[in-house]
């Protein structure tokens, strides 16, 4: 079997599209053959007439069955770009999405190069703490979550990506029993509600659901990050959020609540907002 016939076959499998996924079959059976085969996922379309072995070709359409059961694209490749760096992912993290990108995007632009502190709570997968570390080698970042495993995950990312501890992570639940004082608090918390999540495991969604439930609104690990932040920004540091579209106004409620100044949010990459940020 050639390279072609493997991902036409595979191809003609596909019938419709997985929920909660963007699915793209002729590009994701590329990927997945080419890490079977230690290639560019571009190299792949220069070799199509090259053969298959048996054990390249039944490794691929194991990996592509999981796929067509749902199974996110990322955990089966063990890796997800973020920031032009690619970062290890498994089950024991959440995937991370493009929207994210955007609170990079936000926290370069506010703060300027000198040397200043920064918290990235609910850290998952690292690539918020270590995209700003490698971005702004001089900043002092922490990074926490409350799985031990995520954690894991997260310092393997760093010596893949940094080469060396540069990030101080914590495993604690959002910010409980850290003292320190930041310039700016990041998260990319769980907000979805128990509802949502039932839905989503009901249709395959298979993310850790500790990184993704918060409560009956969504809202709870928002609502204990609003309170506990204010007390360890400095003067004049930001508190940035993601969280969902429709989550906006009520997070924007809370932060004045808490006699945040400055509030706004900002769109991701398909005009919703996405991200929402405050100053002390």
């Amino acid at each position: 079997m050639t390279i072609r016939e493997a991902l036409l076959s595979a191809t003609q499998r596909y019938s419709q599209p997985l929920p909660f996924q963007d699915y793209t079959p002729r590009l994701d059976a590329r990927v997945l053959l080419a890490g079977v085969l230690n290639l560019h996922s571009g190299a792949v379309i220069a070799r199509y007439n090259d053969d298959l072995n048996e054990a390249q070709a039944s490794s691929f359409f194991e990996l592509w069955e999981k796929r067509l059961a749902g199974y996110p694209i990322a955990y089966l490749t063990g890796s997800k770009e973020f920031f032009g760096r690619d970062f290890l992912v498994d089950p024991r993290v959440l995937i991370p999405r493009p929207d994210t990108e955007i609170i990079i995007e936000k926290v370069l632009q506010d703060f300027p190069p000198p040397s200043i502190e920064i918290l990235d709570c609910c850290t998952g997968s690292g690539c918020i703490a270590l995209t700003l570390a490698a971005e702004r080698p001089e900043w002092r970042i922490t990074a926490t979550d409350i799985s031990f495993d995520a954690l894991e995950v997260a310092k393997e990312n760093e010596r893949r990506i940094l080469g060396s501890q540069q990030v101080e992570w914590i495993q604690t639940d959002l910010m409980e029993g850290v003292t320190q004082k930041f310039n700016a608090i990041v998260a990319n918390p769980p907000y979805l509600t128990e509802t949502e999540c039932k839905i989503r495991a009901q249709r395959g969604w298979v993310e850790p659901e500790i990184a993704l439930i918060s409560g009956a609104d969504g809202l709870d690990h928002i609502r204990a990050l609003v309170n506990q932040a204010r007390s360890l920004l400095l003067p004049g540091g930001g508190l940035y959020i993601e969280s969902g579209p429709d989550q906006i106004e009520k997070i924007q409620a809370l932060l004045k609540g808490a006699h945040f100044a400055d509030i706004h949010s900002t769109a991701d990459l398909t005009g919703r907002f996405r991200i929402t940020q405050g100053t002390k």
